[in-house]
């Protein structure tokens, strides 16, 4: 089951998010029960300025995952709440409004306070190249998008779950 994310500007952001909750709902019992047992009360921050991006994530995990999602649209407002708070996992959205995905992850390893907590980047970029300099920069893992929504799942607990370890 795969879900598209929005690569640019939604006009009609509510009916994208209706469609989206839409989607997610038709998830299978049995495609559920193939997710892993979720690591209890993880905690994931999502760093995305996309509205329609931000709702799928959000009913993704509701629906798949036992997480505690916190949000930012912006990057700078993601690494200060990933100093408050101190999640499991960061998704990061390369493309954000203020500073590049590898600016605001540049900025959290430098910060004593965040350098541990591992970093996903979620982008539309699905070049070969644009996927090396991800993992060369530092992400835990890339996720691109469109991404199938059981393996997205599985990808954010396994990677926040080591984190714990």
């Amino acid at each position: 089951f795969v879900i598209t994310l929005e690569a640019g500007d939604s006009r009609d952001n509510r009916v994208e998010v209706e469609k989206v909750s839409s989607e997610v709902e038709k998830i299978s019992s049995t495609e559920a029960s193939q997710i892993p047992e979720p690591a209890a009360n993880l905690r994931v921050l999502y760093v995305e300025d996309l509205p329609t991006n931000m709702a799928l994530v959000r009913e993704v995990l509701r629906k798949v995952s036992d997480v505690a999602l916190l949000e930012a649209t912006y990057a700078r407002a993601g690494i200060d709440l990933a100093v408050q708070e101190l999640p499991d996992v960061i998704l990061m959205d390369i493309d954000l409004p203020d500073m590049t995905g590898f600016q605001a992850l540049q900025a959290l390893r430098k910060d004593s306070r965040t350098a541990h907590i591992p970093v996903i980047a979620v982008s539309g970029n699905a070049t070969k190249g644009e996927i090396e300099r991800g993992f060369a920069a530092g992400f835990a893992d890339y996720i691109t998008k469109p991404f199938a929504i059981l393996e997205f799942a599985a990808t954010v607990e396994r990677v926040g779950y080591q984190n714990r370890t």
